[in-house]
């Protein structure tokens, strides 16, 4: 038992690396090396803002555990739905940023030579999204060991991004390689994990995941678009303007954000452990 559950780990955490890791060289084989080094400029920043969120999630993955030992499904959806609700926010006030700054970001720390087009952005951006607002479902995996059964899923995820990459990237270039990534994650495991951790761990159906995502799509995409609205004009070219428009893009967003959420019943308990965390 021990053997067959490294063995799935490997295979599954090997499939993951895949998936990342292929990008930069498809890249320099249909675009071009030029493009893997501007790309990195924004992987860079993307992944550090991802680590940070992360350590929110990975955080907590040993008390999960605890939880999950104690077989009470019950409780055990209640905390995902807190978790899985602060990945919305965290996901909609990081997405928004990065669209609105990133090229700002780059103009004033290398040159505007080194921007990338609107549609790599928006292609990074998708990408960005499914790692944060998974975050909740990888903790549980974790914390669960669902490897068993889902580490043939992230090999087709890779098989998937491959074929999907050489085809787009020939057509779209960068953006289409970027793209991919994306459809391989939606066309597998983006389903599939939260499918079988719902019947398995929270003995509900996955339905209201699935219209919980498509919610917070519709409020990313809604709170994007204001911000657009309001600093698409406001021209960046030093550091103090990029740092003050950052403020404003961050105050804007999480007021959008939490404006648009206000009906959700996870807010209370949110708001909760926040005032439990300033308290201490």
């Amino acid at each position: 038992g021990i053997f067959n559950n490294v063995k799935s780990v490997f295979i599954y955490k090997v499939a993951n690396t895949l998936v990342g890791s292929t990008d930069n060289t498809l890249i320099s084989i249909l675009v071009g090396t030029v493009a893997v080094g501007y790309y990195s400029n924004y992987t860079m920043v993307v992944n550090n803002i991802q680590m940070i969120i992360n350590i929110v999630f990975s955080s907590i993955t040993a008390s999960i555990g605890n939880l999950v030992v104690e077989k009470n499904a019950e409780k055990n959806y209640s905390v995902y739905k807190t978790m899985q609700f602060i990945s919305y926010i965290l996901s909609c006030v990081a997405i928004t940023g990065v669209y609105i700054m990133i090229n700002d970001l780059i103009k004033v720390w290398i040159g505007e030579k080194y921007v990338l087009s609107p549609l790599v952005v928006i292609a990074i951006v998708i990408n960005m999204y499914f790692s944060v607002v998974l975050m909740p479902i990888w903790s549980y995996r974790e914390a669960t060991g669902m490897y068993m059964q889902t580490k043939y899923v992230m090999v087709m995820t890779a098989i998937v991004n491959l074929i999907v990459s050489i085809i787009l990237g020939r057509s779209l270039g960068l953006a289409g390689i970027l793209l991919a990534t994306s459809i391989a994650r939606l066309s597998t495991y983006f389903w599939y994990e939260p499918k079988l951790l719902f019947a398995q761990f929270f003995d509900r159906k996955v339905g209201s995941y699935y219209v919980g995502i498509i919610v917070n799509i519709l409020i990313t995409i809604a709170v994007m678009m204001i911000n657009v609205f309001i600093f698409q004009r406001i021209k960046i070219t030093t550091w103090g303007g990029f740092f003050i428009k950052t403020i404003l893009v961050t105050a804007v967003t999480l007021v959008c954000t939490l404006i648009l959420y206000s009906w959700n019943s996870e807010m209370k308990n949110v708001l909760g452990l926040l005032r439990k965390f300033v308290k201490r």
